[in-house]
């Protein structure tokens, strides 16, 4: 990608890596990539939105949800969130 830049007007010392949700967790798998290679310095930012790095509440038991409830959340909804971030049907 870098060797292009010059081709379609893109400034190299401004390539960023951002990922949401799922996304996000590519990002950082990048960045920790290029760190691992000593090739870090070739994105100036990386951004990780609602990076997903857990599952608990598919798998924690109900009693895990109590406090949040009391917030008017609850497990049904979070599932829901996580389905739409998810890009998954929702019925």
């Amino acid at each position: 990608m870098l060797e292009y830049c010059s081709d379609y007007g893109i400034d190299r010392s401004r390539i960023a890596v951002i990922g949401d949700s799922g996304g996000a967790y590519i990002a950082a798998g990048v960045s920790m990539r290029l760190a691992k290679y000593d090739e870090g310095h070739l994105v100036s930012f990386v951004g990780q939105l609602i990076p997903m790095t857990s599952n608990d509440f598919l798998v924690k038991p109900d009693d895990y949800y109590e406090e949040w409830e009391l917030k008017g959340l609850n497990r049904e909804m979070l599932k829901g969130k996580y389905d739409q971030l998810a890009g998954r049907r929702i019925e």
